[in-house]
């Protein structure tokens, strides 16, 4: 089964989809505003899209990245990645909105969780059976998803790892196999002092 726009009117969408942004100046708060909950692009694009998550959820199964970020704003994205019947793997982004330090902790990250599952039809028997939710190690998300099939997001630790090579800290997210000597620890120290003056000579340059 494959989700695919072309099965709902072009032209329909394109209006809705007009309607709103001509109602809407487009925060991060378009999702939460009345010409997008209430205009007919959600009410007429989502049942078909939701059923296609739901059906591969149900069938598959599927893997589900949640994560914070900062650009411009703080936001929370939630993804769900799983194989269509082609074999192709797809991403689809199922929730992104703003967030703060209130809204940021494990209680509430809990509660926004299951309300975008909810929202696709997926219960929680369901997503601890058929969901592997990947993330950072964020004491907030360790903590919302202690109940759930969880594993570490090998990107971001890599990322993680790259950075704290060449600025240590946090020591004990590094394995003992890779630890560095205190010698080695201040040559990458100064390396990274030169590498940051770099930087900001190019930005001054450009």
């Amino acid at each position: 089964m494959l989700f695919n726009l072309q099965l709902i009117s072009k032209f329909k969408l394109t209006k809705c989809l007009a309607e709103m942004i001509s109602g809407d100046v487009l925060p991060f708060s378009t999702v939460e505003n009345f010409g997008f909950r209430i205009g007919d692009f959600v009410s007429y694009a989502t049942p078909a899209f939701n059923a296609y998550v739901l059906k591969h959820v149900q069938d598959f199964g599927a893997a589900m990245s949640m994560d914070f970020g900062t650009l411009e704003s703080n936001y929370f994205a939630c993804t769900v990645h799983f194989l269509n019947s082609e074999w192709e793997l797809t991403s689809w982004t199922l929730n992104f909105n703003e967030y703060d330090e209130k809204t940021s902790d494990a209680e509430h990250v809990r509660k926004n969780l299951l309300s975008i599952l909810e929202a696709y039809g997926i219960n929680i028997d369901l997503a601890r059976k058929n969901i592997t939710f990947t993330t950072d190690r964020g004491s907030n998300l360790l903590a919302a998803l202690s109940d759930v099939i969880r594993i570490d997001d090998s990107c971001h630790q890599l990322n993680i790892l790259s950075k704290r090579t060449i600025t240590p800290y946090k020591a004990q997210y590094i394995t003992n196999q890779i630890q560095l000597s205190d010698a080695v620890k201040e040559t990458l120290k100064t390396c990274d002092g030169h590498l940051k003056a770099l930087i900001i000579i190019i930005k001054a340059i450009l």
